[in-house]
C-alpha cells in the first residue's frame, strides 16, 4: 500500500508540473505573438486574401488553432502517452491514442471556431456590453454541450451497453427506486479499451440523462462497491448537480468576461491596437480569459467538491453501507494511482472532488454515526399524522391509532416530534421495539412525507398533561422525501435569519 502511495505522489507531481507547464507555454506563446507583432504580421497576410469579417477571422482561428497543437503536440504526448504507460495506466496503443487526440483537436478548432465568430460577431456590434452577449452565448452553448455530451460526444470515443449482470442490475433497480430518481438509462462503457483506470459519471439534461460506468469498474469491483458508485451518481442526479454545476458556471462566466473586458480596454493602447474587435488583438483576448480562468478556477473546485462531498453522504444514506463504500473507495485509489492526502495548497486549487482519505475519513464517521449528528437539527414546526406500534415476534401491534403531531426539530437522520392531549401514558414504552409511521405534511405539497421511524428516545412535558417529545430515527424513507424536509427546513431557517 505505502508503495501505490509513493508511486501516486510521484505520478501526481509530475502531472502537476506539467499543468504548470501547459499554463507557462500558453500564457508565454500568447504575450509572445503580442510582443514581436506576429499576430499582426497574419492578420495583414489573410487581409491580402480575404477582407470578408467571417473569413478573416475563421483564418487566423485556423492557423492561430494549428500552431499550437503542433507546438503543443510534445507534451500532450508525454502527458497523454508516455506518462501514462509509464505508470501502467493506459492499454491504448499509440495508433488508437493518435487517433483520439485528432478527433479531440477536430471538436476543440469547431468550438473555437463558432466561439470565436459569435464572439467578434459581438465585439463588432456591441462594443460596450459586448461582455455580456458572449457570456450568455457561453451559457447556451454550455447547455447545448450538456445535452449532446452523452449522444454525440462520448459515442466519439466510446461504446455503450445496458447493464448484463443480473444481480447488479437488480441492486442498481433497488437504488433507483429508493432514491426516487427519475433516471432510466444506466449504461456501461467500454473504458477499458484506452485506460486501466476506472470511473463513472452522470451526464446529460432532460431526458438525455443517464448513468455511465466503466466497464472496468463493473468486472473489477464487486457488486456492492459497483452499487455505491452507483449510488454516488444517483446522489448527483437527486441533487440536480449538473443544472446546479451549469447555474455556477453561469455566474463565473459574467464574472469572467466582464473582467476580460476591463483587462482589454486597459491593455489595448499598450500594445498598439485602436479597435477591440481587431482580430490581432485576439491574443490579448485570450490572454486576459486565461488570467481570470486561472483566478477563479479554485473556486469553482471548491463548490464542485462540496457537491461531491453531498453526493457521497447521500451514497451512504442510500445504500447503508459504508464499509463497501470504504472499501471502494481504497480499491479506486489504488487502480487510479490517486494521491491519498494531497498537499491542502494543490487540492484548493486543482482538486474538484475531495481527496480520497478525506472521503474515506467521512465514511467512517458515518459508519460511527458522526456524520449523521454533524447536521445541525433545525427547529422546523410541521403537522405530522403518527401511528405508533410494538414489534414483538407476532408482528406489529398498534398502540395508538394515528394521532396528530407537530415536529419540533428536523434532522438528516430523523425528527423529533411533539404530541398532546394523550389519553394514555406512553412514557413507559419500550424503546427499540416501537415502530412509527409518519405522514409529515409539507406546504405546498399535494402528498405527505411518508416514513418509518424507530422511537429513540421519550420525554414527558411537564407543562401540558399528555403531551410528550418523541425522538425519531428514520429507518424507512424516500431520499428525494428527506431532501425535501431539509431543503423546507434550512430555507424557514434562512427565512427567519
Amino acid at each position: 500500500m505505502q508503495e501505490i502511495k509513493a508511486r501516486a505522489k510521484k505520478y501526481h507531481l509530475i502531472k502537476n508540473w506539467l499543468f504548470l507547464a501547459h499554463i507557462v507555454l500558453s500564457l508565454a506563446g500568447l504575450l509572445f505573438l503580442l510582443s514581436f507583432g506576429l499576430s499582426v504580421y497574419a492578420k495583414e497576410k489573410i487581409i491580402l486574401l480575404t477582407r470578408n469579417s467571417f473569413w478573416l477571422v475563421a483564418i487566423y482561428v485556423f492557423i492561430l488553432d494549428g500552431a499550437s497543437f503542433l507546438l503543443s503536440f510534445p507534451l500532450c504526448f508525454y502527458e497523454g502517452f508516455i506518462l501514462e504507460h509509464k505508470f501502467n495506466l493506459s492499454s491504448q496503443k499509440f495508433p488508437a491514442w493518435l487517433k483520439d487526440t485528432f478527433k479531440k483537436q477536430l471538436i476543440e478548432l469547431l468550438v473555437f471556431l463558432v466561439t470565436a465568430e459569435v464572439l467578434y460577431l459581438f465585439l463588432r456590434k456591441t462594443q460596450d456590453n459586448w461582455w455580456i452577449y458572449a457570456a450568455l452565448f457561453w451559457i447556451f452553448l454550455s447547455v447545448v454541450f450538456a445535452k449532446l455530451t452523452p449522444i454525440l460526444l462520448i459515442p466519439l470515443f466510446f461504446k455503450s451497453s445496458p447493464v448484463q449482470d443480473e444481480n447488479l442490475k437488480a441492486g442498481i433497480r433497488s437504488l433507483v427506486d429508493k432514491s426516487g430518481s427519475k433516471i432510466k438509462n444506466i449504461f456501461i462503457i467500454d473504458f477499458s479499451k484506452k485506460t486501466k483506470k476506472s470511473n463513472a459519471m452522470v451526464c446529460g439534461l432532460g431526458k438525455n440523462r443517464r448513468i455511465l460506468l466503466a466497464d472496468n469498474l463493473v468486472n473489477e469491483f464487486d457488486t456492492e462497491q459497483v452499487c455505491s458508485v452507483v449510488a454516488h451518481e444517483l446522489g448527483h442526479e437527486v441533487y440536480k448537480d449538473t443544472l446546479r454545476l451549469l447555474i455556477a458556471g453561469s455566474i463565473f462566466s459574467f464574472f469572467s468576461f466582464f473582467a476580460c473586458d476591463v483587462f482589454l480596454r486597459a491593455a489595448l493602447a499598450r500594445f498598439g491596437f485602436k479597435e477591440i474587435y481587431d482580430i490581432a488583438a485576439f491574443p490579448l483576448l485570450a490572454f486576459g480569459l486565461s488570467i481570470v480562468s486561472l483566478f477563479i478556477l479554485p473556486f469553482q473546485n471548491g463548490y464542485s467538491r462540496r457537491r461531491e462531498s453531498f453526493a457521497d453522504l447521500f451514497a451512504l444514506e442510500l445504500t447503508n453501507d459504508p464499509l463497501s463504500f470504504i472499501s471502494m473507495m481504497k480499491k479506486l485509489g489504488e487502480k487510479n494511482l490517486a494521491d491519498f492526502s494531497p498537499n491542502r495548497i494543490i487540492e484548493f486549487l486543482l482538486y474538484a472532488h475531495p481527496p480520497i482519505e478525506k472521503r474515506i475519513r467521512q465514511a467512517e464517521r458515518f459508519y460511527k454515526g458522526e456524520e449523521r449528528r454533524k447536521y445541525a437539527r433545525m427547529d422546523t414546526v410541521l403537522p405530522v399524522e403518527l401511528q405508533i406500534n410494538r414489534i414483538s415476534a407476532l408482528g406489529a401491534e398498534i398502540i395508538f391509532p394515528w394521532q396528530q403531531g407537530f415536529t419540533q426539530d428536523i434532522s438528516y437522520g430523523g425528527v423529533a416530534l411533539r404530541v398532546n392531549f394523550l389519553k394514555q401514558d406512553i412514557s413507559g414504552l419500550g424503546i427499540g421495539k416501537i415502530k412509527v409511521f409518519l405522514r409529515i405534511h409539507l406546504p405546498r405539497s399535494k402528498q405527505p412525507v411518508s416514513a418509518q421511524a424507530q422511537l429513540i428516545w421519550i420525554k414527558s412535558l411537564p407543562e401540558a398533561e399528555g403531551s410528550y417529545m418523541l425522538g425519531l430515527s428514520f429507518e424507512s424513507i424516500r431520499s428525494q422525501d428527506r431532501l425535501a424536509l431539509i431543503r423546507f427546513a434550512r430555507w424557514r431557517r434562512l427565512i427567519r435569519g
